[in-house]
């Protein structure tokens, strides 16, 4: 790689005995690392059914629903997501902070915090099964091609054969002899949709380090990395799932969808390393149409689905296909703008293709699919009478129809309850008088001023999520770093969590300042609760006697703790709350 640019010997002279993992694989996040989430662009390209949509729905509502009723469920949830990377001072986010007050004592779920939690997560979870962030058994599988062929490449043994053949490949974390769907972003066309068959392979597995985050593939008889987005073998990942839903719908089409490929001519562009050619690169990928180009692929392939659907052949759909295919070109080209020169124009094919469909209804305004609505609303697009959402037959708007029904039919059934945080507080060694009133007006001021911050930052309808996240973590830093430098006696933090939680006058800043509070390095606010003397239910995997099923996975409910006077679970929460490590302006501290 740095041939590219200097020579071997130079290299030679610059190395040191440090070395590293680049990039590595990685494990999903869902389900204690067992599960992932398909997404909508996936989705559009699959010629379901309404009813064959809600089958594979429904084991989402049913996670969505048992969030809400029942704890122990959600404690499971949050005990693999309770941790934030990247924490700037050590404070918990918020997900841990309900974990622990959920622990600590059973009665928190009978709060008002823990129902505004719960209603916000479950917003939360239902917002993501309306792009189509389903789970599902798969994972982010990083690409190894055709491995064995190098190896005996390099004792001269390559006969030019696949070992694996074509249409398989061979991962460990599925049953060989299943049909796998895989796909990777952007995804474009329908042509992109792979199906292969996971095998046996015991060479695969005793000459190399196979985890279950690496899937073995095979370029040889077949354009696998062209059904793959244009994928190589640089760390890319494929999702790569065992759906039999996902694999029946894209059994339905796939041989008709021929692979898509790019040949748009291109030139290498030769840089070096200086501000003038960062300056170029910047110029040259500053007008970036990779959001114009899915949106405009997610419509024609609405269409498309919709036709199909409502009885219309391939064959009459050609010309919609191939456009999709265009823009997958094109998503290629976006991807490659910084390091190739390119001879065509990709606005000007954009621009070419909308007017060839004429997106527009009667009263010239311009229409999209009717899931459309909630990403533009979730963007900032969204203006009642801007444009016009119509439904179609296709899987996302399916999506759309069934999970209206389903919030209207959850809503009728909620067991939330909503007693006051005196419910589980600890009085008996409360005194008013020893409440530190310059701490508590110090503390309004500094979540009021964090309050204006963020409303500022929200003002700016940041797009990129991540420059959003860094924006507010930095707002948050300062107001987290100025109050774990105050020292909260007993009675001063009771009084506060009172004030965030039952003072209507801290309602601006109730829901802000509990969480930042409970945050912050060391267990002083979490003193106040009172310990539950109740078991604690929660839920562990069990094959054999289990009583509930989420995912494909078997849970059974069990008490976690038995309490006495001096829980050793509490005590173990509150010992990893106390030592957690708290990072200070210039120096590395731990709060005891």
């Amino acid at each position: 790689k740095y041939c590219k640019f200097g020579t071997f010997q130079k290299w030679v002279e610059n190395i040191d005995s440090t070395w590293g993992v680049v990039k590595y694989e990685k494990f999903p996040k869902y389900m204690n690392g067992k599960k992932s989430a398909c997404h909508y662009q996936l989705m559009q390209t699959l010629q379901m059914t309404f009813e064959e949509t809600k089958q594979f729905i429904e084991p989402t509502l049913k996670y969505i629903v048992a969030l809400r009723d029942d704890p122990a469920v959600l404690r499971e949830h949050l005990k693999f997501s309770r941790y934030r990377d990247g924490s700037m001072i050590g404070a918990a986010d918020k997900n841990e902070i309900v974990y622990n007050l959920m622990m600590l004592n059973d009665r928190f779920t009978k709060t008002k915090v823990y129902a505004d939690f719960v209603k916000d997560l479950v917003r939360h979870q239902y917002n993501e099964a309306k792009v189509a962030r389903i789970v599902v058994n798969g994972l982010y599988a990083t690409l190894f091609g055709n491995g064995l062929e190098m190896l005996k490449a390099s004792i001269g043994k390559f006969d030019g054969t696949s070992e694996l053949g074509c249409g398989n490949s061979h991962c460990t974390r599925f049953d060989y002899g299943k049909t796998l769907i895989g796909t990777r972003s952007p995804h474009v066309t329908p042509s992109c949709v792979w199906l292969t068959k996971n095998v046996e392979q015991p060479e695969y597995d005793r000459y190399f380090h196979l985890t279950p985050a690496i899937v073995c593939i095979n370029s040889i008889g077949e354009s696998t990395l062209d059904r793959l987005s244009g994928a190589d073998f640089d760390s890319d990942v494929v999702l790569l799932m065992d759906d039999e839903i996902l694999v029946k719908a894209a059994q339905k089409n796939y041989d008709k969808f021929a692979i898509s490929t790019s040949l748009v001519s291109s030139s290498k562009i030769k840089r070096s390393y200086s501000l003038q050619q960062m300056a170029e690169s910047d110029y040259r990928t500053a007008k970036n149409h990779i959001g114009e180009i899915v949106n405009l692929a997610a419509r024609l392939n609405s269409i498309l689905m919709h036709n199909m659907n409502n009885g219309q052949s391939f064959d009459d759909n050609i010309e919609i296909y191939k456009d999709s295919c265009t823009l997958n070109a094109q998503s290629g080209v976006e991807i490659d703008s910084a390091k190739k020169a390119f001879t065509v124009d990709n606005g000007a094919e954009l621009k070419a293709i909308r007017e060839k469909y004429n997106f527009k209804n009667d009263d010239n305004k311009d229409w999209k699919p009717y899931f459309f609505k909630h990403i533009d609303s979730a963007k900032g697009f969204f203006v009642k009478d801007l444009r016009e959402y119509r439904y179609l037959d296709c899987t996302m708007d399916y999506i759309q129809e069934i999970l209206a029904s389903f919030a209207v039919r959850s809503r009728k059934l909620s067991t939330l309850s909503s007693e006051p945080i005196s419910y589980v507080l600890d009085k008996s060694k409360y005194s008013k008088d020893s409440v530190n009133k310059r701490q508590v007006r110090n503390v309004a001021e500094i979540l009021r001023k964090l309050k204006a911050e963020r409303s500022v930052i929200f003002q700016q309808r940041i797009e990129d999520k991540d420059t959003l996240r860094l924006l507010l973590d930095r707002a948050s830093y300062d107001a987290t770093y100025e109050l774990s430098q105050m020292s909260f006696n007993y009675s001063t933090s009771y009084y506060l969590i009172m004030q965030l939680c039952e003072n209507p006058d801290w309602n601006d800043i109730g829901k802000i300042g509990f969480y930042m509070l409970l945050s912050l390095p060391g267990a002083g606010f979490y003193q106040v609760f009172d310990e539950s003397h109740d078991d604690v239910v929660c839920i562990e995997e069990s094959d054999d006697d289990y009583d509930c099923e989420y995912f494909g996975l078997k849970f059974r409910h069990y008490p976690a703790q038995k309490h006495s006077d001096n829980t050793e679970q509490v005590d173990d929460i509150l010992s990893q709350i106390k030592h957690r490590s708290c990072a200070k302006r210039g120096q590395k501290c731990t709060r005891y």
